[in-house]
């Protein structure tokens, strides 16, 4: 027998992804008003539906094969159609991609994939515009951007792909802007390397 009022869904958490979200840890509070937002989407047919819900608790355990937290989301009135009355319910063994609210991290920077070198470093200018790699934590990544912390504010980036950059050689930077601390480099202006 199921709900029709509320449905729950486990959404399987890497721990880098249980880093990024406020989940709640006391697994049985009923009270707390801050749960994360979560939107579940299926694709049915050739049209995209959404389902607005909470991730409103965690499994107590961490599955012990695929090393996964696993969240559970509540959706509420899981079968009533959308105001256009297009939207099919929210059945029980759909499959769902979930897009879950995270929390707020301070002084993360969104840069392009493409300057990352081994995995976690970048290529950062000093006062003299002598490059040298910093190594950042990478919190998130996808196919185009990192999500890094670890940049001190001020800190001159090179944003463009240098392909055999050596510490303390020496650059001649394009342009950078306040609202962008990035530095561009043109591959053709490297003035040669220092120590």
């Amino acid at each position: 027998m199921y709900s029709t009022d509320i449905v729950e869904i486990r959404l399987p958490l890497s721990d880098r992804e249980v880093m990024l979200v406020d989940l709640p840890v006391d697994f049985e509070n009923s009270q707390a008003l801050n749960y994360p937002a979560v939107t579940l989407s299926s694709r049915v047919g050739d049209i995209r539906h959404e389902w607005q819900g909470n991730i409103v608790r965690t499994d107590a355990s961490i599955d012990i094969q695929s090393r996964m937290t696993f969240a559970v989301a509540e959706v509420e009135n899981p079968f009533k159609s959308d105001a256009e009355g297009l939207r099919p319910p929210l059945s029980i063994g759909l499959f769902v991609e979930a897009n879950i609210e995270g929390k707020v991290i301070a002084n993360a920077v969104s840069l392009p994939k493409n300057i990352v070198y081994r995995g976690r470093e970048i290529l950062v200018l000093n006062e003299h515009d002598e490059v040298s790699f910093l190594t950042v934590s990478i919190l998130q990544s996808n196919s185009e951007s990192v999500l890094a912390v670890g940049i001190a504010a001020g800190t001159r980036i090179v944003s463009t792909r240098i392909s055999l950059p050596i510490n303390g050689m020496k650059v001649a930077p394009i342009a950078a802007t306040p609202a962008s601390p990035r530095v561009q480099i043109s591959q053709s202006t490297i003035a040669g390397s220092g120590h």
